[in-house]
């Protein structure tokens, strides 16, 4: 299940700043209609699903890495970068 992130702003009389204005874009100052903003944001939904999966993927790989690296670093038995030679 994705995370809801509750930074956006719905644009209503009870989001305020403190100021006794609302803060953020209320959709009616967008002139998008209904159709717009959901599409809006099912693409935004679906771009913050494919960041975490790919996000998710990076992390796997940085793990295999730091293993792998560990292995050659810390194995009993030397490599070599170049054969030897003769």
């Amino acid at each position: 299940m994705m995370k809801k992130n509750k930074s956006y702003n719905s644009g209503t009389d009870a989001d305020t700043s403190g100021t006794g204005t609302p803060s953020g874009y209320p959709l009616h100052d967008l002139n998008l209609t209904t159709e717009e903003a959901s599409t809006l944001l099912y693409q935004y939904e679906t771009r913050i699903a494919e960041l975490e999966t790919d996000n998710t993927k990076l992390k796997n790989a940085l793990d295999r890495a730091v293993s792998l690296t560990n292995l050659y670093d810390f194995s009993p038995v030397i490599f070599y970068r170049f054969p030897l030679t003769g």
